[in-house]
């Protein structure tokens, strides 16, 4: 098999900055998405700020655009969540203690 090339980006959502690196064809058997949240900030699919998944191999291989793209669907449908609502509204409550 040919050597597939480590896909990196960065990009905002949210007012957070997320670093997305794509490794197509990992171990030359499957795909690999990682995100990266500065800060270790929370985002819907992940309460740590880092998020993993081995993927069924895309063919033909995604844009840069299309891999970012896909990635801010899948936010932005979980950031529809009740749980995600109740969170993010606690987080920018203030508190006194």
């Amino acid at each position: 098999m040919t050597k597939s090339v480590v896909v990196k980006t960065v990009f905002e959502w949210e007012s957070r900055i997320i670093r997305l690196s794509y490794h197509p064809l990992k171990w030359d058997v499957i795909d690999h998405l990682e995100l990266r949240v500065d800060g270790k900030e929370p985002i819907p699919l992940t309460d740590t700020g880092y998020y993993s998944q081995f993927i069924e191999p895309m063919d033909p291989l995604l844009t840069v655009e299309e891999i970012v793209e896909t990635v801010r669907y899948h936010l932005e449908a979980a950031a529809k969540s009740q749980a995600w609502i109740e969170a993010e509204a606690a987080r920018k409550q203030l508190s006194l203690f």
